[in-house]
């Protein structure tokens, strides 16, 4: 199962989603993301930081933390030529692509809260390999 940031960050700041979010860190299922995640749970945990949802502490705990909670961290290099092409095809970010060229490439399920990145695989055979969290 491929998780994105929109999900991983939900582990760490209580936010609406979050306790689905547990529920899938919970799972029996092996968890695998692109090692871009990494960044994008630090810039959005710095927010975090900045909004005073969190303390700076806590996100660099949470940010040492996270590759621990991954059966594997994937080299976001091999996939990045089809992620722009995503990007391009769905009209969505680069990163939230990322996640989906790999839950293609590895025939797996992409769980993600970004509501957007869903509704562009709607009626496409992408729309099998996205799960709202």
């Amino acid at each position: 199962m491929i998780i994105d940031a929109s999900v991983a960050f939900k582990w760490f700041v209580a936010e609406q989603g979050s306790d689905d979010a547990h529920a899938v860190l919970r799972s029996a299922q092996a968890l695998t993301a692109p090692d871009l995640i990494l960044t994008e749970v630090a810039a959005a945990l710095g927010k975090a930081v900045v909004a005073g949802a969190l303390d700076a502490a806590d996100a660099m705990a949470s940010l040492q933390r996270l590759p621990n909670l991954f059966a594997e961290l994937t080299p976001a290099a091999p996939c990045v030529l089809r992620a722009l092409e995503l990007s391009l095809q769905l009209n969505q970010t680069l990163q939230a692509c990322h996640y989906l060229a790999l839950a293609e490439a590895r025939d797996e399920m992409l769980i993600t809260a970004d509501r957007a990145l869903v509704r562009s695989t709607a009626g496409s055979k992408l729309e099998k390999r996205v799960r709202l969290l």
